[in-house]
C-alpha cells in the first residue's frame, strides 16, 4: 500500500535581517497548524543565519535575494524550476510586491497566501492586508495573521520571536569573552549605530547621529560603569568618531569580526541594546534584552519590540513617519527627527532600562 506524502509549504520572506526575525511566531504559526507538512523556507543568504537550527523548519532554500530586487531575468527562471521540482501544495508569501506573488502564481502551486498591499495583490488564493507606519497593528501581527490565514490569535510568549542556538555556539562566545578579557563588573552594553542597509536598499538616514552616539558612549563609560560593546557589519566599523583614552579603554569595537549568529549570543549576554532601528534591534528582541531605540524616518508603533522591555525614542515631528514600503523622500530638514533626540534624553531612558535589566 503506497504512503501519501506528506504536503509540502514553502514560506518565502528573503530579507531584510529584521523583517526575518519578526517573521519567526508566523514560522511557529504555520508549524503548530500543520504538524504533519514538508515545512520549507525561501530565504536570502545574507538572512538565512536567524533561521538556522530552528526546529519548524525542515529544509531552508537559500538563494541570492538580489536576483528578486534587480529582476535578474536568468537566475529567477533557474529558481523557478528548482522550486517547481519540489512540487509545493501552499506558499505563504511575506512580501507585499505582487511580482512575487505572480512568480508563485506562474508555478503553479494551488494555495497561496499573502499581503494585498492597498487592498490590491496578483491571483492570490487568500490574501490579507498590510500597513507600514501606523500604530496599529505591529508587523509582526500582519505576518501572524498570514500565517493563521486570518483566524484571530492572541500572540502569547509562543509567538513571540526565537532564535535557536547550539550549544557549542554558546561555548564559543563564552570563549570569546574570556580572550578578550571583557571585565565581569562592569555593565555590558550593546551599542549598534549603523544599520538601515540590507540587499533591497541602503537607508543610513534611519541612523541617530554618531557625534550623539559618541556623546552617549563617554557618558555611559564615565557616569555608568559600562563596558560598550560596538556591533555591526564590516562596513560599519570605526563609525563612532575617537574616544578619550579613558573611555577608549572600556569600548571595543566589533564591528565585522563575529558572524551574525554571534552577534545575537552577543547580544543576549549584555544589560541593554542601544541602536536605530535596524536588524540588530529586532535581534535583540528575539533574544530578550532590553533595548533602547532610536526612530525617526520610520514609526516605532508597528516595529518596536513590544514583548520585551525597550523604550523607544521618537519625537514625532509633523514630517515623521516618511518612510513607507521601503522607499522615504530625500529629508529637507536634516534629519531633525533624529537630531531632535538628545543625549540626555538617551541617558535617561538608559538608567530606566538598566534599573530593570537583569545582572549577567
Amino acid at each position: 500500500m503506497l504512503t501519501k506524502k506528506p504536503a509540502r509549504i514553502l514560506i518565502v520572506k528573503l530579507a531584510a535581517i529584521g523583517d526575518v526575525v519578526l517573521t519567526l511566531p508566523a514560522l511557529e504559526t504555520i508549524r503548530t497548524l500543520n504538524p504533519e507538512t514538508k515545512l520549507y523556507w525561501l530565504i536570502g543568504k545574507r538572512a538565512s543565519p536567524i533561521v538556522q537550527n530552528h526546529p519548524c523548519v525542515d529544509d531552508l532554500i537559500e538563494i541570492d535575494e538580489t536576483i528578486f530586487w534587480q529582476k535578474r531575468l536568468w537566475p529567477l527562471i533557474r529558481l523557478f524550476w528548482r522550486l517547481q521540482r519540489y512540487r509545493f501544495d501552499q506558499v505563504y508569501i511575506f512580501h507585499w510586491s505582487r511580482w512575487f506573488h505572480m512568480f508563485f502564481w506562474l508555478m503553479g502551486i494551488p494555495k497561496r497566501f499573502g499581503f494585498a498591499r492597498d487592498g490590491m495583490s496578483f491571483r492570490l488564493t487568500q490574501s490579507f492586508p498590510f500597513h507600514e507606519g501606523l500604530r496599529a497593528p505591529h508587523a509582526l501581527l500582519q505576518y501572524c495573521a498570514v500565517a493563521s490565514r486570518g483566524n484571530s490569535q492572541q500572540v502569547t510568549e509562543a509567538f513571540v520571536p526565537h532564535l535557536v542556538f547550539s550549544s557549542s555556539e554558546s561555548l564559543q562566545i563564552e570563549r570569546f569573552c574570556q580572550e578578550r578579557n571583557f571585565p565581569a563588573d562592569r555593565h555590558w552594553v550593546a551599542i549598534a549605530p549603523g544599520g538601515g542597509h540590507n540587499p533591497k536598499q541602503l537607508m543610513p538616514q534611519r541612523r541617530w547621529p554618531v557625534n550623539h552616539y559618541q556623546q552617549l558612549v563617554i557618558a555611559l563609560i564615565r557616569q555608568w560603569n559600562a563596558l560598550a560593546l560596538l556591533l555591526g557589519d564590516g562596513t560599519e566599523r570605526n563609525m563612532i568618531p575617537s574616544l578619550p583614552p579613558d573611555v577608549n579603554l572600556h569600548c571595543y569595537d566589533l564591528a565585522g569580526e563575529l558572524s551574525l549568529r554571534a552577534v545575537a549570543l552577543l547580544i543576549k549576554k549584555c544589560r541593554v541594546f542601544i541602536g536605530n532601528d535596524s536588524s540588530l534591534t529586532h535581534i535583540a528582541g528575539a533574544v530578550g534584552t532590553p533595548a533602547l531605540i532610536f526612530f525617526g524616518p520610520t514609526a516605532p508603533d508597528d516595529k518596536a519590540p513590544f514583548w520585551i522591555k525597550h523604550e523607544v525614542l521618537y519625537t514625532r515631528e509633523p514630517c515623521s513617519p516618511c518612510y513607507k514600503y521601503g522607499k522615504a523622500p530625500p529629508c529637507p530638514y536634516q534629519l531633525k527627527c533624529l537630531r531632535h533626540i538628545t543625549v540626555p534624553m538617551a541617558l535617561d531612558a538608559f538608567q530606566g532600562l538598566l534599573q530593570s535589566a537583569p545582572s549577567l
